[in-house]
């Protein structure tokens, strides 16, 4: 049986644990392997819809504009993120965090009425990747159904 003073210590010391940045660069996530890219691809794309659903119930603009019976596919939005990288690979760099570099993916993609330029890193990208990244990062640390 476990003791009080190990699960108080191993708590504290998870507690004093320093978290870093909770989405990981494009070279962080390309040594990942694929259950780890596909939890997480999975958990960005809910989070970049949750956030189009709520802009939408807020009669804001939304992140990007994907056709409504479309079904994207881990596989696919890593192969639009892997594409957009290699085309833009003069702003697209290593260190960049990988939700980030996805947004501006899905917004070449499927952009809305010439929101969200390619290439632009607005204020609004940058927030709502991180947003996203969050949503991701709960959504992997849910124990499995």
């Amino acid at each position: 049986m476990i003791s009080l003073h190990v699960v108080l210590g191993t708590t504290a010391l998870l507690a004093s644990t320093p978290i870093g940045p909770l989405d990981p660069t494009v070279a962080q996530f390309q040594t990942w392997n694929a259950d780890g890219q596909t939890i997480y691809l999975r958990g960005l794309h809910d989070g970049f819809l949750w956030a189009n659903a709520e802009l939408a119930h807020d009669g804001g603009t939304p992140l990007f504009c994907a056709p409504s019976r479309l079904a994207l596919t881990t596989d696919q939005l890593a192969d639009i993120v892997e594409r957009y990288a290699d085309e833009n690979s003069d702003i697209v760099t290593p260190s960049d965090e990988y939700g980030l570099v996805a947004l501006e993916a899905l917004q070449d993609v499927f952009p809305c009425q010439g929101q969200y330029a390619r290439g632009a890193r607005t204020d609004a990208a940058v927030k709502a990747a991180a947003a996203a990244a969050e949503a991701a990062d709960a959504a992997a640390a849910r124990p499995p159904r």
